[in-house]
Formats: structure tokens, sequence, C-alpha cells
């Protein structure tokens, strides 16, 4: 198959702004991948940033060839992690778009203790393990919408949809010294409200 560019790394990071302890980091989005012709439904599609980045479940600091997390600071919420496709390149021929989920997992209290804080939290997925078989349910399919608001709602694992302050740098190989990608931004527009969002948080902390 012939091919001009290889996709092989994302380095993401992540300010978060509301914590779910079991996965502070959001881990539980998919890493998606959309090749060439492919718009409406991904290539690619991990299981997981947990899986994807090979932390499992509660992102700590640790380093390895293809990926780790350098930055795991769970007193001020900010992470960066990365994931190299050296291995398992990806080869596209003019498109290529990478998209995270912004998706975490936790129990109902944790989610409506996140909502009265003013977080922006979408139940989505449930599991139940409370009798002898284990139930799960779609809460975004029709007719499941109000489950979450039952007072008989599991306790259990609820994966949601979550609001962070995400950024990515991507890097990639061409099949000769040119291209036509468009400039980068200017460098004011790159950096805007990053000191807002980040630093003053730090020296408020």
């Amino acid at each position: 198959m012939p091919w001009q560019e290889m996709y092989h790394n994302v380095p993401p990071g992540v300010t978060t702004r509301w914590i779910s302890p079991e996965n502070p980091t959001g881990e539980k989005g998919k890493v998606k991948i959309y090749l060439d012709v492919d718009k409406d439904y991904a290539s690619l599609v991990q299981t997981g940033i947990e899986d994807y980045i090979g932390s499992g479940d509660g992102q700590g600091f640790y380093s390895n060839r293809y990926a780790g997390s350098l930055i795991s600071n769970k007193e001020n919420d900010i992470y960066a992690f990365y994931r190299h496709h050296i291995e398992d390149y990806v080869y596209f021929n003019e498109d290529c778009k990478v998209t995270i989920q912004q998706m975490d997992s936790s129990g109902k209290p944790d989610l409506l203790k996140m909502a009265e804080q003013g977080g922006k939290v979408k139940p989505v997925w449930f599991l139940d393990r409370r009798e002898s078989k284990t139930r799960q349910g779609r809460l975004l399919e029709e007719g499941n919408e109000a489950l979450f608001d039952s007072p008989d709602f599991p306790t259990g694992p609820t994966n949601y949809y979550r609001s962070d302050d995400v950024c990515a740098t991507a890097y990639f190989y061409l099949d000769k010294p040119e291209s036509n990608l468009p400039e980068l931004p200017n460098l004011e527009l790159r950096m805007k409200d990053l000191d807002e969002k980040l630093y003053q948080v730090l020296d408020a902390k």
C-alpha cells in the first residue's frame, strides 16, 4: 500500500478540573485515529488512555521506551504523558486526525459531588454488581436517560464525560523534505489564556 506519512507520537498534557479519586486524569477516554477518507467513524480505536499509554488505572510517574507519564502532579492536577508509535506506525496518505475523549469513571456519590462544585459531568455507562449477575447499562440510549437520577442507581463504576484543559503535540514523518501544511498560529494565539489557566492557578496554590 503506498503511503506518504507516518504518524508516530502524541504527547498530551492535561490540566484536570474536576477530579475522580479512582482515575484523576480522565483515563477512560478512547484515543481515536481517523485516516484519509474515514471521517464519520475512526479507523483505529484504542480501549482507553490507561491502556494506550500503559499506565493502568491511577496514572503515576513512570517512563518506558514507547510510553510514559513524565508529569503526574496530583497536588495541582497536572499530567503529561506520551505514546510513541515506533513499532506500530500509523500510515496515511493525506489526512490523519487523532482525538482523545474526555471520559472518566467513578461512583455516583463522586459524580454528584463534582456536579455540585460546578463540574461538567455527563454519565454514559454504569456497572452494577449488587446482584449475583453483573449488569451494565448505557445511559445515553433512549429510555435510559433518567436512570442516573433514580435512588436505586448502583454506586459502582460509572463512566462519564468530563471537561478538562487539554493540549497535545503530534509528530509525524514525511516522504519528502517539504509539505503543504499550513503555518503555525502566531505565538500570541498559541499562548492565549495559558497564564490564567495554569500558572496563576499554581501561584495561587
